[in-house]
């Protein structure tokens, strides 16, 4: 017998409850997660980028020497940490004065790749 001034909930409404509980957490999870990877990926081409502007500048002090295009001189370091793997090639233009700098970079040791970069050294 059912009585007329019933207090609580029935299992029945406390399992729906659960259930939107648990599809909203799942979301939130999920979102959480692909916020990680996403912050993880950005530090990696962050830093990627510092190592080829690293680069990019030692090539322009002339301190690294780069070979003409298409070879390219692969160099190993260790900086932030970590250890990069760039390729570096300059690239003659129209203009006689102004050579074209391309750095590729790897991560190390699974060398994949992540940034490139381009520049230009002018009165060479």
């Amino acid at each position: 017998m059912i009585e007329e001034n019933q207090k609580g909930l029935t299992l029945l409404e406390v399992l729906v409850a659960l259930v939107i509980l648990a599809v909203a957490l799942t979301a939130i999870i999920k979102a959480t997660i692909e916020n990680i990877r996403a912050t993880a990926y950005l530090q990696e081409k962050t830093l990627a980028s510092w190592v080829g502007l690293n680069a990019l500048n030692h090539v322009r002090l002339e301190l690294i020497p780069l070979p003409n295009a298409p070879e390219h001189r692969d160099i190993h370091e260790f900086m932030l940490g970590q250890q990069w793997e760039w390729q570096g090639s300059i690239k003659k233009t129209r203009n006689a004065h102004i050579q074209e700098v391309h750095i590729k970079v790897f991560h190390l040791p699974d060398h994949h790749f992540i940034t490139d970069l381009t520049s230009y050294i002018y009165g060479v």
